[in-house]
């Protein structure tokens, strides 16, 4: 595979003919160009002072645009490393659902799916709508788990606080959904995988959620979430193939 970095240059100019109108905002078409494949995974984007520039318009613009771009998971911004496309499909879950798996591989893939697809913008929106209440809250849960050892009360507290995330937003129906979404995963939680080290990791992730929210930065809300998910889809796949069930993990299935 060709490294992204050493492909033709993207003449950015290219994209400002003309005045750029409501109906056409720099989101779309950057987001047109990643679906074609124009902008490669793995390219980085010229930095927000630079592409405003270039494309011709305010750098308020290009922040709101790449923020955008980042909630639908299309671009990734990496701390010292600048704004990273994704992909059209950034789940890491894609080759799974699309590839051969059983009836009970495929559903719990799906599940973590949605989740994936759920849950960072709604911690996203968290970030941007949180009341000190709900950050309160949040701190509340928060610290409960961290004084938590018994894995079924843990496990409820974990849910409490992706609620409450929910709850933040201000949005009954992104509310609902999240419950749904709990109820479900009600289902399939196991005890053999509430491990100490998968408290720890789960803690972890809380925490670098609710700084996130608390600072109210979304963008570093949305990825946190992300990398919670995929922590725990880690674990699950593991957990699912034989030959690796009875390795030492470091998580488990309910996030």
């Amino acid at each position: 595979m060709s490294d992204p970095e050493q492909t033709t240059p993207v003449d950015w100019a290219a994209l400002n003919p003309r005045p750029i109108r409501l109906s056409e905002s720099v989101a779309a078409r950057l987001e047109a160009m990643i679906v074609s494949g124009e902008l490669a995974p793995g390219r980085r984007l010229p930095p927000e002072r630079e592409l405003a520039r270039l494309l011709g318009v305010s750098r308020g613009l290009v922040r709101e645009a790449i923020h955008e771009l980042a909630l639908k998971g299309l671009v990734h911004r990496r701390q010292g490393r600048g704004t990273e496309v994704r992909g059209p499909y950034g789940s890491e879950f894609t080759s799974g659902i699309v590839g051969y798996l059983t009836q009970s591989e495929r559903d719990v893939v799906e599940l973590l799916d949605f989740r994936e697809a759920l849950e960072p913008p709604i911690a996203a929106r968290a970030a941007e709508r949180a009341t000190s209440v709900d950050v309160r809250r949040l701190s509340r849960i928060s610290a409960d788990l961290e004084a938590e050892d018994d894995p079924a009360k843990a496990a409820d507290l974990d849910a409490q606080f992706h609620h409450a995330i929910a709850l933040a937003t201000r949005n009954h129906v992104l509310v609902m959904l999240v419950e749904t979404s709990l109820e479900v995963l009600n289902q399939t939680r196991r005890q053999n995988l509430q491990t100490p080290a998968r408290l720890e990791m789960s803690r972890r992730a809380h925490r670098a959620i609710l700084a996130a929210i608390e600072a109210g930065d979304p963008d570093a809300a949305g990825c946190a979430m992300t990398n919670h998910i995929r922590e725990v889809a880690a674990l699950v796949i593991r957990a699912d193939r034989p030959s690796e069930s009875h390795t030492e993990t470091t998580g488990d299935d309910d996030v």
